[in-house]
């Protein structure tokens, strides 16, 4: 598919029976999202709010939900969460990589460990080969009163300026490596501080999380989340922890299911509050926070309100008219049944004439004749041609289609297409779509003409629930080629 394709943006089934309002406002009802990358997560999120988001992040935004959780209750150890790579990833070394994950340090409200002398720092700690100090190839230390340090080539532990945490908060924390440097961020990777100078200069092999230390108890908490560690871009090791229970141990000693290693002390799976700042995971797609929104852009985390990328196009409807506020601003135009079957109609935000209304079953094609099958009633759609490049050329990338709608009636089953932009002759493309036999929303992708067999190849995700009639959605699908997994 070329520069030019025609898209269909709204096209009711010739066979259909339906009243099918298609508008672009800010709805309040119901938002469904459909995610597509190489995993196959969609639901349908009902709630106050509603947005895109795009991705391989997380879902939880804000609230409650299971996580790791690291104490240092013992005098002559310290707590720890430890990932051996070549035990639990798909990799034993990494030359150049980043973990990212959500943390939390806070006093534990539980704690019965009463000294005064505490030893209540958390670590970050990248070690090459073995884990001694002198194996260090990168050190993050989240010392007392909201101080950062990194460890430098020399051992030496140094405050960074500009960095700090404050206990209780969730961070988004990041950090990346390459053969001879280090370098974090707390804001997801937006910003970084670094590089710093590794001390072992070899490949990475174990990444550890840590509370307090082997001399002393700490009376706080080191929670973790999230946990993403990536090889040159690539995934190899996640957990979400998700799949435990609350107050499963992570030591595999104690609990063979644990994927972590057997140095691993007092870490467990808890229900943990990581407050606004969490961006606790889902694995793709885009999954709405409690008042419904599906939110945040780039890195697809979610939770917090982000900012929308701009839009290619964006079509809104006014008294038969139409706007288009996207930064291609391509022109749309009608089919040859306008007259028919495309009126206007109240829009999401109870505004008059500020939708446009499909109707196969109207009124006017009975008068033109009464006898005419249900089967050949004309249909109608929306297009235009695009020179943007969408269709298989945007498979290169990230994208979100997004449409709002009210489905009134369906008296004969047959898909519903809402955004539908696909070379049928050469099985390429994508569209958005209802499904005939039980009303999911679908986002189904082309994958070409398989030249062994001659047969299209296609995937596609739904969501888990029906689409509801008579109150406005607001559909997003998401593709992500950013997802690993």
């Amino acid at each position: 598919m070329k520069k030019g394709q025609k898209m269909k943006l709204t096209k009711v089934a010739a066979a259909l029976s339906a009243v099918l309002l298609f508008g672009c406002d800010d709805i309040t009802p119901n938002s469904t999202d459909s995610g597509s990358g190489s995993g196959t997560d969609s639901g349908i999120d009902s709630g106050t709010g509603s947005g895109t988001g795009s991705g391989s992040g997380t879902d939880s935004g804000s609230g409650t939900n299971l996580a790791a959780q690291i104490l240092d209750t013992l005098i002559d150890d310290g707590g720890e969460l430890r990932v051996k790579l070549a035990d639990a990833a798909q990799v034993s070394e990494i030359v150049s990589g980043q973990v990212s994950a959500t943390l939390q340090l806070q006093l534990d409200s539980d704690t019965t460990i009463t000294s005064e002398e505490t030893k209540n720092t958390g670590y970050v700690s990248i070690y090459s080969e073995g884990t001694s100090n002198s194996n260090l190839h990168g050190d993050i230390i989240f010392a007392s009163n909201g101080v950062i340090k990194q460890r430098d080539e020399n051992g030496d532990q140094i405050e960074v300026e500009g960095a700090t945490y404050t206990e209780g908060d969730a961070i988004d924390f990041v950090a990346k490596w390459d053969e001879t440097t280090y370098s974090f961020s707390l804001d997801g990777g937006e910003t970084f501080f670094g590089p710093y100078a590794s001390k072992d200069k070899t490949p990475v092999t174990v990444i550890s999380f840590k509370l307090g230390d082997t001399s002393g108890q700490s009376n706080h908490e080191f929670n973790v989340d999230d946990v993403v560690i990536e090889d040159a871009g690539a995934s190899v090791f996640s957990d979400n922890f998700d799949s435990y229970t609350e107050g499963e141990s992570l030591d595999p000693e104690l609990n063979a299911d644990a994927i972590y290693n057997k140095s691993s002390s007092e870490a467990t799976v808890q229900i943990v509050s990581f407050g606004t700042g969490s961006t606790d995971g889902g694995e793709d797609g885009s999954e709405g926070g409690d008042d419904g929104s599906a939110g945040g852009s780039g890195d697809g985390s979610e939770g917090g309100d982000g900012e929308f990328p701009e839009a290619v196009d964006e079509f809104n409807f006014t008294n038969g008219a139409y706007t288009n506020s996207g930064s291609a601003s391509t022109p749309l135009k009608g089919s040859n049944n306008d007259t028919f079957v495309i009126s206007q109609a109240m829009g999401a935000t109870g505004d008059e004439n500020t939708a446009l209304k499909f109707d196969q079953d109207v009124a006017e094609v009975e008068e033109v004749d009464v006898n005419i099958e249900e089967s050949n009633k004309p249909y109608a759609h929306l297009e235009y041609t695009s020179e943007a490049g969408s269709g298989a050329d945007q498979l290169t990338g990230s994208f979100t289609l997004e449409t709002v709608l009210n489905l009134s009636s369906r008296t004969i089953a047959n898909d519903v297409a809402l955004i539908d932009f696909a070379d049928t002759k050469e099985y390429l493309g994508f569209k958005t779509y209802i499904e005939k036999d039980d009303s999911t929303v679908k986002f189904k992708i082309y994958g070409a003409i398989d030249t062994e067999t001659g047969e299209g190849l296609s995937t596609e995700v739904a969501t888990s629930n029906p689409l509801t009639t008579e109150s406005w959605n607001h559909i997003a699908a998401v593709y992500n080629t950013n997802h690993t997994n």
